[in-house]
């Protein structure tokens, strides 16, 4: 089972961030967490790693209406809405 969306992408790691987020922005997704895994693991693990970091995005509309409906089937198909709105904004980057 696939549970991300990978891609190879020709830019620095800043920029790619930078043109991520701008393409979150404009799906209408915002960022609410972000961890900086290299930093982490450098101060908790002494470990030397890659850059990497993990951003947690929600878009609020979409979020607002999963939560006020019980309906599983409406969760699914929320999901689903969610998950092809970031794909598009991967492949914008």
């Amino acid at each position: 089972m696939n549970y991300g969306y990978k891609r190879q992408i020709n830019q620095t790691f800043e920029q790619t961030e930078q043109n991520l987020r701008q393409a979150l922005t404009e799906e209408d997704f915002r960022v609410i967490t972000e961890i900086d895994v290299k930093n982490i693991f450098k101060q908790k693990l002494n470990y030397d790693y890659k850059k990497y970091k993990i951003l947690g995005v929600c878009e609020p509309n979409t979020v607002y209406k999963a939560l006020s409906i019980a309906e599983i089937s409406e969760l699914t198909n929320h999901a689903d809405q969610i998950n092809q709105k970031l794909k598009s904004a991967v492949d914008k980057v």
